[in-house]
């Protein structure tokens, strides 16, 4: 790397930085999080009951935010209203249950959902 190209990539990095602390200062003061990235695989996660359901008009339809912990850092998870997904958290949460363990299979159309265990 050249002399100049060394100095806009530090340069970069360090409002790459700025940037990223002002996102995140900005949530806060919102009272949001990052949203949750699903991994294929299992996905352990407590709903955290004291924070108010939010409502989103996603690109597929209505969905519910829920706010979540999630190897021990606070996440918020959109959820579609019509999804199977959606169905198993109410049916856990109508039960009691707010710690969940779901597996994740597929990407895009073909992502299916499976309720490992809900506690």
């Amino acid at each position: 790397m050249t002399n100049e190209q060394t100095n806009i990539t530090a340069w970069a990095m360090t409002e790459n930085n700025r940037l990223d602390e002002e996102h995140k200062k900005a949530m806060k003061e919102k009272g949001q999080s990052p949203f949750y990235e699903w991994r294929n695989g299992d996905n352990r996660f407590t709903i955290n009951s004291a924070v108010q359901l939010r409502d989103k008009q996603g690109d597929y339809g209505a969905q519910k935010i829920f706010q979540i912990t999630a190897n021990d850092e606070v996440f918020d998870m959109s959820v579609n209203i019509k999804s199977p997904l959606y169905r198993m958290i109410v049916k856990g949460l109508s039960d009691g249950k707010f710690q969940f363990n779901i597996n994740k299979s597929g990407q895009g159309l073909k992502v299916r959902y499976e309720l490992l265990e809900a506690l």
